[in-house]
Formats: C-alpha cells, structure tokens, sequence
C-alpha cells in the first residue's frame, strides 16, 4: 500500500514543481518588463530607458 500511494504522489509532486517554475517566470516577467529590443548585435533601448538613465 505505501508504494503505491508513493507511485501516485511522486508524479503529482513533480507536475507541481513543474507549474511552479511556470507560475514563476511568469510573475517574474511580469515584474521586469523588457525596455529594449536586440537588433543584430546591437540593444536598442526604448525611449522611456533612456530618458530614465540621463
């Protein structure tokens, strides 16, 4: 009986974890929205960065 309540838990446990990294990165970028683009190998800033920064 142990085991197999373990080979049910194990699973849900993981899928767990797995949408909290998700939830994670989600509310992080939320958080820290992107304020600049890469163009090549340039980084372009938006115009509220860079008026932030003078």
């Amino acid at each position: 009986m142990p085991q197999r309540m373990n080979d049910q838990i194990n699973p849900l446990l993981s899928q767990m974890a797995a949408l909290e990294a998700e939830l994670r990165a989600a509310v992080h970028s939320r958080k820290s929205p992107a304020f600049f683009q890469t163009q090549s190998k340039r980084v372009g800033f938006e115009k509220s960065a860079r008026n932030a920064h003078r």
